[in-house]
Parts: structure tokens; C-alpha cells; sequence
């Protein structure tokens, strides 16, 4: 089985994107995962393995988190980011966002928790 170099990652709580980067590198290794933990000296944590329907919430979980991966790499991207370049590229996420929920039905209730906190965080732009 031919697998692709990927390199692991530690989880940081401060760093969101490590979520995302960490679920890509998962789905990428989700086959050779699979293959592992059916062999026989993993008899005692087979009962750990993801199902099909596990794999298909973590693929959702990636999608949603894409868009702020996005944004954040846009933003990451200048050297000095301005207010203006920031409010487009909010505008952009909740976008994304809203295409993800019509794309993709079964991940709306979830976008709809990030669009909500979204409007909290852009109610005070708003009023200025």
C-alpha cells in the first residue's frame, strides 16, 4: 500500500487550524488507518475503529472548518493587514459558510452555530 508522506502535527489549543490540518491528514491515511486496526494484533481496539458514518462527520467537520481555514490564509497572507481587508474577508467566510449550508444540508444546523456567533462578532461593526 502506497501511502503519501504527511507529518504529524501536535494539537494546540490556541491554534484552531491544527484541527483542520490534522482532519486532512486523517482522510489522507483513512484506508491505511482502516487496514491497521482489522489486523490481528489490533484485536484489542478494534472497537476503537471509525465507522463510515464516523469518517462522513469528520469529512463534514473538515468542510466547515475549510472556510476558515481560507479566510485565515488570505488574512495570514499580508504583512499588515487592514480594517477594510478584514471586514471582506469576514464577509467572505460568512459566505463560504452560507454555500457550504446549501451545499452540503446536513452540515447547516452546524454552519448555522458559526453564522450566529458571526452576527454577535460583527452586531458591534455594525453600530460604528
Amino acid at each position: 500500500m502506497a501511502l503519501p508522506l504527511v507529518e504529524l502535527l501536535c494539537d494546540k489549543p490556541t491554534h484552531w487550524d491544527s484541527t483542520y490540518i490534522m482532519l486532512n491528514c486523517l482522510r489522507i491515511l483513512q484506508q491505511a488507518i482502516n487496514h491497521w486496526i482489522d489486523l490481528p494484533a489490533q484485536c484489542t481496539i478494534v472497537h476503537h475503529k471509525l465507522s463510515p458514518i464516523n469518517w462522513q462527520v469528520l469529512q463534514d467537520l473538515k468542510v466547515i472548518l475549510e472556510a476558515l481555514h481560507h479566510t485565515q490564509q488570505c488574512m495570514s497572507g499580508e504583512t499588515s493587514p487592514l480594517l477594510g481587508n478584514t471586514i471582506l474577508a469576514f464577509e467572505g467566510l460568512i459566505q463560504r459558510w452560507k454555500l457550504v449550508a446549501d451545499h452540503v444540508p446536513h452540515c447547516a444546523p452546524l454552519v448555522d452555530i458559526g453564522l450566529t456567533w458571526a452576527a454577535k462578532l460583527s452586531y458591534p461593526v455594525c453600530q460604528t
